[in-house]
């Protein structure tokens, strides 16, 4: 689908619709495409043909010093961290995003007395699963 957008953001400023009557629609002046992408999800990716055509990319990396600002525990921010180099080192193929240690953060701290694996009350722990290249 957005290879319909190619020929306006390479220059030529112009589309054709052929499956609405062949339509010519010209982009006005001032004309730009934003658009994300999240690489290393499965199904999302990002042609050279496409990433070609965007003349600025912008990489947003996690930062955990801001995890750790936000009430984020120590251990579970050192997990992440290690878990992303992992990954990033290409030896694993999942590692944990902000979103979703600051997610668990906010489960545990809703209860306050988290439950342990045991089933008893008491002190958290982090546990992770994660995923190594060629691992189900």
């Amino acid at each position: 689908m957005l290879s319909v957008l190619y020929p306006a953001m390479d220059g030529r400023r112009v589309i054709h619709l052929t499956a609405y009557r062949n339509e010519r629609v010209e982009a006005a002046d001032g004309f730009y495409v934003i658009a994300g992408h999240n690489p290393g999800v499965h199904g999302a990716v990002l042609t050279e043909a496409l990433a070609s055509r965007f003349g600025v990319h912008i990489e947003v990396t996690t930062d955990w010093a801001l995890a750790r600002r936000l009430g984020v525990a120590a251990p579970a921010v050192a997990a992440a961290e290690d878990l992303n180099t992992e990954l990033a080192a290409g030896n694993l193929t999942w590692a944990p995003q902000l979103r979703a240690v600051c997610a668990s953060t906010t489960r545990v701290s809703r209860d306050r007395s988290p439950v342990r694996s045991s089933g008893t009350r008491g002190t958290s722990s982090v546990s992770t699963r994660y995923h190594t290249r060629g691992s189900a």
